[in-house]
């Protein structure tokens, strides 16, 4: 909420000048973002550890975890390389039943944590899931959307103009103090221009590094648009946001 709503803006018949929000938010920032995230991983460890210890014949392997050694885990650890993941380690015949129990329980208690290997393994399992429930799908595509130089990261960066609408294209340009960089006030005409106004490519650069919420909304509204208009999916959803949604219509 804090990442995506916007600032109200208050005054008192008081106040000399009125109050103004700050655009971006000063909430949209990298390091409220990394908190905010690293909250949101300890809740969901929480959660996966609970669920972890509250299942069916976990008493048994915590009888096996506790009676794991320190040298059991220096076998395991010898046993295995750098390169090498939890479930090749699994997948190990001399790596202690003892180590292996443990490591079993620790993807079952991060599986739903960001970032982790657990996680990539619930993935993998859905993906096979899906698989075989809806069948093999019948195309693969990665669209890279890396390129970030466009006039609308530059307006999810600074927010909406103080009227909040999207002027015509034929509206007039802007240009800040030092004429290198566009007004914020007349940014949105910009999106809609075949040729827009645009701050250095360096500037964008600082832009993505230090507005990771502009980042995400321009991949995934990128992301929305590939699959709505180019491959036709009307029903998408990457977690729980919902990209597009299209109900079924019935034709009487």
């Amino acid at each position: 909420m804090l990442l995506e709503r916007e600032e109200l803006e208050y005054y008192l018949e008081t106040d000399d000048t009125s109050y103004k929000a700050r655009a971006p938010s000063r909430f949209v920032t990298p390091e409220i973002v990394a908190v905010l995230g690293d909250v949101r991983r300890r809740l969901a460890l929480l959660r996966g550890t609970r669920a972890a210890t509250q299942r069916r014949g976990f008493k048994k392997d915590l009888q096996a975890i506790c009676g794991a050694t320190p040298a059991d885990y220096e076998t395991a650890l010898g046993l295995v390389g750098p390169r090498d993941s939890i479930i090749t380690s699994l997948g190990h015949k001399e790596v202690p039943a003892a180590v292996k129990t443990a490591l079993r329980s620790l993807l079952l208690s991060t599986s739903d944590v960001p970032g982790t290997e657990g996680r990539k393994v619930a993935l993998r399992h859905d993906g096979h899931g899906n698989n075989l429930f809806f069948g093999a799908a019948t195309y693969f595509c990665t669209p890279n959307f890396a390129d970030n130089y466009s006039p609308l990261m530059w307006l999810l960066h600074n927010g909406p103009a103080a009227d909040g609408h999207l002027p015509s294209a034929s509206e007039p340009r802007g240009l800040s103090a030092n004429a290198s960089e566009p007004r914020v006030d007349t940014m949105a005409p910009e999106v809609l221009r075949a040729a827009p106004t645009m701050p250095p490519l360096e500037r964008m650069h600082q832009v993505s590094a230090a507005n990771p919420r502009a980042q995400a909304k321009f991949f995934l509204l990128k992301i929305e648009l590939h699959n709505k208009f180019f491959l036709g999916l009307q029903k998408q959803h990457i977690g729980r946001q919902v990209l597009s949604w299209c109900p079924r219509v019935r034709v009487l």
